[in-house]
């Protein structure tokens, strides 16, 4: 995994340069990008929304826009850094494809339940960032084995680079100092 490691890394360092460049070049397109993440995610109440839009309304000193004309603004204004986003995601799975990598997914029902067809389904992502189709993958085995518990036991929660806590045990025991699953997971 450290060799994907490393490439991933150097991938990630050209686009973050490209992000700095851009923030240095044009601010707001990359303010915009922010304040519209934090505006829209799905965690926060109308109310909370509301308080968003009015302080990023401020920051931006913008007059005479109505709150639809400044949300119509944030989406128009962060295409740069959308752009900037897709050409990173593209990077990395070309990487990935290029290297041949092997992803990993985890889930309670057989290959043969799902008619050796995984579909993504509609989640929320890890961060709370969005909701969309997704299919959740890890290119690490110890992430493989971290996702078969958290498939097994119905969540789990990230606290630290290299640990995770899982909220249940009804599926999970552990027996000389190993995790032992009651149900299998594929």
């Amino acid at each position: 995994m450290r060799r994907y490691n490393r490439e991933i890394k150097s991938i990630k360092k050209v686009y973050d340069a490209k992000l700095k460049e851009l923030f240095l070049q044009d601010k707001e397109a990359v303010l915009a990008y922010v304040w519209y993440k934090r505006i829209y995610k799905p965690s926060v109440s109308k109310e909370r929304r509301q308080e968003l839009i009015r302080e990023a309304f401020n920051e931006f000193e913008i007059k005479g826009l109505s709150y639809n004309e400044f949300i119509s603004y944030l989406i128009e204004k962060q295409e740069k850094v959308k752009d900037i986003l897709q050409e990173f995601k593209t990077d990395i799975v070309n990487q990935l494809v290029e290297k041949g990598t092997r992803v990993n997914h985890v889930t309670r029902y057989s290959p043969k339940n799902l008619n050796y067809v995984i579909k993504p389904n509609l989640a929320e992502t890890m961060y709370n960032e969005r909701i969309g189709n997704f299919l959740f993958a890890s290119i690490e085995d110890i992430s493989k084995l971290r996702y078969a518990v958290r498939t097994s036991t119905g969540g789990m929660f990230r606290i630290g680079e290299n640990m995770v806590i899982f909220p249940t045990n009804k599926d999970l025991k552990i027996c000389d100092g190993r995790l032992l699953l009651n149900n299998a997971v594929y």
